[in-house]
């Protein structure tokens, strides 16, 4: 091809994905405490998960905060989301989809489609005197 012309037939510009990882754990958090849920480093995507808490005794105090490459993207206040109904469908990159305040149980889910270059983190906020137990699943691709 001649040069100074763009090459229209070459190969995208588009980072190549690996293979689909999953992480998955379980644990705790104490109580008046932030506490990093999970972390991946590198480039990619999230392909999209579930947190599911248990035991959190006043669960409309607790905060979750998702970070992509270290910046702030979003607060997931429990007791907003649930008394503004965003877990209707709404398409934010964490939302719920379960809250029994009885049980002192919620479920979040993780929105498909969150890329990042450096780092995908996830913290929780427990405002609580009380212990919080968590469970997670996430599944990502990282660029090769």
């Amino acid at each position: 091809m001649p040069t100074g012309y763009p090459d229209y037939f070459g190969q995208p510009g588009f980072p190549k994905l690996g293979a689909a990882q999953e992480l998955q754990d379980d644990d705790s958090v104490n109580g008046n405490t932030t506490k990093t849920m999970f972390s991946i480093t590198g480039q990619g995507t999230i392909y999209g998960g579930y947190i599911w808490i248990d035991d959190a005794d006043n669960t409309g105090m607790n905060d979750m905060i998702i970070f992509v490459d270290d910046a702030r993207m979003f607060l997931a206040d429990v007791f907003k989301q649930h008394s503004r109904a965003l877990f209707k469908g709404v398409p934010l990159p964490i939302f719920m989809f379960y809250w029994d305040p009885d049980a002192n149980k919620f479920g979040y889910g993780i929105s498909p489609g969150i890329t990042f270059t450096e780092k995908f983190r996830i913290d929780y906020i427990n405002r609580d005197a009380n212990e919080v137990e968590y469970f997670f699943h996430c599944a990502f691709a990282l660029v090769q």
